[in-house]
């Protein structure tokens, strides 16, 4: 009786992995991970460089962007030659 239930046990498992792996991949199990991964994610406010909060989402996306802009924004370089290659 017990190999039988191992047996059944092992089986089950084998079947649930290939389930995962050959079958519907959007299962009731991974829309819920997803939804609650994207909730964990989600940015509902934001305190500014004045130690203000932002909690309008518009305002929150104008604010990553400044931030992400100024961040990777190059500085000149005085020692740069510049080079015309005249007119096309």
């Amino acid at each position: 009786m017990l190999f039988n239930y191992s047996t059944r046990k092992i089986w089950k498992k084998i079947a649930r992995k290939e389930g995962l792996v050959n079958d519907d991949q959007n299962s009731k199990f991974f829309q819920i991970r997803a939804d609650s991964r994207r909730k964990r994610k989600l940015v509902i406010k934001l305190r500014d460089d004045n130690s203000v909060w932002i909690d309008h989402q518009k305002m929150i996306a104008d604010k990553f962007i400044a931030d992400y802009t100024q961040q990777f924004r190059c500085p000149p370089n005085p020692g740069a030659t510049q080079i015309n290659l005249g007119p096309r």
